[in-house]
């Protein structure tokens, strides 16, 4: 889930993802309009949304060294889905 900074509505929805234990993330995007403008807010919109396509529809990671971390937390997020559906 990615928002504009200050979207209280966000975190409702995130907590009652959560509370299913459905596997999801939140990021805020500092000073952002609705609508991303500045092409910082944009380059890393769009890399997270390729990068979470290509994981979790695909089965592709990006061998990236600085996106080790993001990967680390879906696999996690992928096995603990697995673990609650057996």
């Amino acid at each position: 889930m990615e928002y504009r900074e200050g979207n209280l509505g966000a975190l409702d929805f995130y907590a009652a993802l959560k509370m299913e234990k459905k596997p999801v993330e939140l990021v805020f995007y500092r000073g952002a309009p609705h609508i991303f403008t500045q092409p910082q807010q944009r380059f890393h919109a769009m890399h997270r949304n390729l990068d979470w396509f290509n994981f979790w529809l695909r089965g592709v990671e990006d061998p990236a060294p600085e996106k080790r971390e993001q990967y680390v937390r879906w696999r996690d997020m992928r096995d603990s889905r697995k673990r609650i559906r057996r």
